[in-house]
């Protein structure tokens, strides 16, 4: 388990689970609960798949940091703007 390490630890990817809907879909529900439960916080919170038509929530990321943890740790993260493809950029 993450917690027992005491390391930070970050969860990111084009995982496919369309976060926006989170409401209406129980599989879903149970994904982002399940990583709050555990202490992870969602560091990109907009979507990140844009068309003309539908944006979905499919590329995310998710921190872990150990709560006995001393440092003062400031995140910087957010979705970079592409018309490329589909998908924005994320950073952490």
């Amino acid at each position: 388990m993450i917690y027992k390490t005491k390391t930070s630890c970050i969860i990111a990817g084009d995982i496919n689970i369309d976060l926006m809907r989170y409401n209406s879909h129980n599989a879903t529900f149970d994904f982002v609960n399940n990583l709050l439960l555990n202490n992870f916080l969602p560091i990109i919170i907009m979507p990140t798949q844009i068309t003309d038509s539908s944006a979905t929530f499919v590329d995310y990321i998710y921190y872990y940091d150990d709560s006995n943890s001393k440092r003062n740790v400031n995140i910087k993260s957010g979705n970079l703007w592409c018309d490329l493809t589909d998908h924005l950029p994320n950073y952490i």
